[in-house]
């Protein structure tokens, strides 16, 4: 079966959770996004994405898998849920940088900062 859940790695260290939600959440809808940050608040250039649907997950390895945002090309993967994790994570921290940063991936235009996500759980590093 299909799964939800992408891990995203290569980013720049200026992308945002918010810029992460509104990018995927373009292809469909989402139960979370999250960048994330060590302790003192700077991006590891890692996040992970849980849509709502499986089929909007592997359309968005599909479509962004090696496309390059703020100059480093995306890797997109899918995840394979492990029994008993959750789903969601809680962001901690965050940085709202990043605003005139340059063209991005749709269309040259800056990415519009937006709700983050909807659910808990526990945030760190991925495996």
């Amino acid at each position: 079966m299909i799964g939800t859940r992408l891990f995203i790695s290569n980013l720049d260290y200026g992308v945002t959770t918010q810029d992460i939600h509104d990018l995927f959440s373009e292809i469909g809808p989402l139960k979370a996004a999250l960048v994330h940050y060590d302790e003192t608040n700077k991006s590891l250039g890692t996040a992970y994405v849980v849509y709502k649907r499986a089929a909007d997950a592997q359309k968005a390895v599909e479509a962004y898998h090696t496309v390059p945002l703020d100059g480093r090309a995306l890797n997109v993967q899918m995840v394979a849920p492990a029994a008993g994790a959750p789903t969601a994570a809680v962001v901690r921290g965050g940085r709202q940088g990043g605003v005139g940063r340059g063209p991005t991936m749709m269309g040259g235009a800056p990415l519009q900062r937006t709700v983050v996500t909807d659910g808990g759980g526990r945030g760190g590093r991925a495996p």
